[in-house]
């Protein structure tokens, strides 16, 4: 059974204020969400800045990027990690849009779209990822496609944890029983996100020598 989590101090965090010098910003994010197809809701993207941020990931991968919403929150977090984002898009009008709005926002020099069939590119992306974000619904498959790409140590979220319960659930009982995933739901308004950790190998304990 599907259980959401909610906790205080996520909801302190992602509270609609925003900071003063961040404001051009927000007014553009707002834009782009205007002009987006299935985004994610504002305080979802601050969630996603927040994760960024507080796993200090030098490289994201995203697999939806729509017109770009959800990786310009990424970006937002990257710029203070010093990180970068892969995201793919099979939808062409999309990832041209995509493209677009990371340029007008200032972000394209940390961002790299492939617009192609996400089954198709994650097999040639070369190295690990510190985070990555599936936002293309088929939680499963994407997650058995793209797992293996996070290091020991790096988080996986899934959108529409909630919304999608029964694709969600599916993923999380893959891994329900595998002491390398530590997983919880963490659910803000009326929908959330599935969290996986991908743990680092445990340390043995060394016996003391008085």
């Amino acid at each position: 059974m599907l259980r959401a989590f909610w906790f205080p101090l996520l909801a302190l965090i992602v509270s609609p204020v925003v900071a003063q010098e961040v404001k051009d910003l927000d007014a553009f994010l707002a834009e782009v969400r205007a002009h987006g197809h299935l985004n994610v809701p504002p305080d979802h993207g601050r969630f996603l800045q927040l994760m960024t941020e507080l796993s200090g990931a030098k490289r994201v991968l995203e697999v939806g990027t729509s017109n770009g919403y959800s990786g310009l929150w990424i970006a937002r977090g990257l710029r203070r990690t010093g990180g970068k984002l892969v995201t793919i898009e099979i939808d062409k009008g999309r990832a041209e849009a995509a493209r677009a709005n990371f340029k007008k926002a200032g972000f394209d020099d940390l961002i790299t779209v492939h617009n192609d069939d996400a089954f198709k590119v994650l097999p040639k992306l070369e190295g690990q990822v510190d985070m990555i974000f599936l936002d293309a619904g088929n939680f499963k498959a994407f997650f058995d496609a793209a797992s293996g790409k996070l290091r020991p140590g790096g988080v996986l979220l899934s959108h529409n944890a909630l919304l999608l319960r029964g694709d969600t659930q599916k993923m999380l009982d893959a891994v329900k029983d595998d002491p390398q995933w530590i997983t919880s739901v963490v659910q803000i308004g009326s929908d959330g996100f599935a969290v996986a950790h991908r743990r680092q190998p445990e340390r043995k304990a060394f016996p003391r020598k008085d």
